[in-house]
């Protein structure tokens, strides 16, 4: 089994300057193991779902008008 150690809590990594090894040793994953249920569970607890936040919709409505308008 492979030994992975995590970077420092003190040092954030930037993310995108990371190789693909280099962010799956920062977050403790083995690329041909992935995650155990058990940490599955426990991130989705601590952070919640992967997911982006709904976007707000925009009416455009008043805009097109103005634009007719001119």
């Amino acid at each position: 089994m492979t030994s992975l150690t995590k970077a420092p809590p003190d040092q954030k990594p930037i993310w995108h300057t990371l190789s693909t090894d280099g962010a799956l040793r920062d977050q403790g994953v083995a690329a041909a193991i992935g995650l155990s249920q058990a940490e599955v569970s426990k991130r989705l607890q601590q952070y919640g779902p992967n997911r982006f936040a709904a976007a707000k919709k925009v009416r455009r409505d008043g805009q097109v008008i103005e634009v007719l308008a001119e």
